[in-house]
């Protein structure tokens, strides 16, 4: 993952965690899954240089195991903040 793809990733989990309609009582393939379709329609928006090949590797596991190996605690702190504030 590069780090613009980490950026992405962390903008597209806040924004699933703090939406509402979506409800906490999906499962994780459905959550994730819908985190997959955001970052994959926004990373064609939003990546400079991109690797479509790569981005096909990009599945809701993927997703969820990069995030919760190198963004979870401060992507977890930051909406704290958010639903705080």
């Amino acid at each position: 993952f590069t780090q613009e793809e980490d950026v992405l990733l962390a903008k597209v989990f806040v924004f699933a965690t703090l939406n509402p309609i979506s409800g906490t009582d999906q499962t994780q393939e459905v959550f994730w899954g819908s985190v997959c379709s955001k970052f994959k329609l926004l990373y064609k928006e939003e990546i400079e240089v991109q690797d479509l090949e790569l981005l096909e590797r990009r599945n809701w596991r993927a997703l969820d195991q990069r995030f919760k190996k190198h963004l979870q605690p401060d992507v977890t702190k930051w909406v704290a903040v958010l639903r705080n504030s």
